[in-house]
């Protein structure tokens, strides 16, 4: 059994006082400690024009996630679909994967 770090990247509760920025910053720590913890993947996930998630590139933090990890698996908490050109999706995870080493999980919805 392998286990991975998921997050939808929402960051709207009640008070809460962190920006989002600071999130986005801490998703990033978070996903470099799971790979340093032994976890096998990371998951990010993307929100647009929704009040709770602060994320609408998972690919971008991926990306920057695959230079600073050797094993993590890169994933996207679900690509949503109906938001991009089918072409652009394909191509650009394909660049991705190619970038880390074939460490590219992908999920679609």
């Amino acid at each position: 059994m392998e286990f991975g770090y998921f997050t939808l990247s929402d960051n709207r509760y009640p008070n809460n006082p962190r920006t989002a920025e600071a999130f986005l910053q801490d998703i990033y720590a978070e996903a470099l400690w799971a790979e340093k913890v032994g976890l096998n993947s990371a998951w990010i996930g993307e929100h647009h024009f929704n009040l709770l998630g602060v994320n609408a590139s998972p690919l971008a933090m991926l990306a920057q996630l695959a230079g600073a990890t050797t094993k993590l698996r890169l994933a996207p908490a679900v690509t949503l679909l109906p938001v991009h050109h089918p072409l652009h999706v394909a191509e650009e995870w394909a660049t991705l994967d190619l970038l880390s080493g074939g460490r590219v999980d992908f999920a679609a919805g």
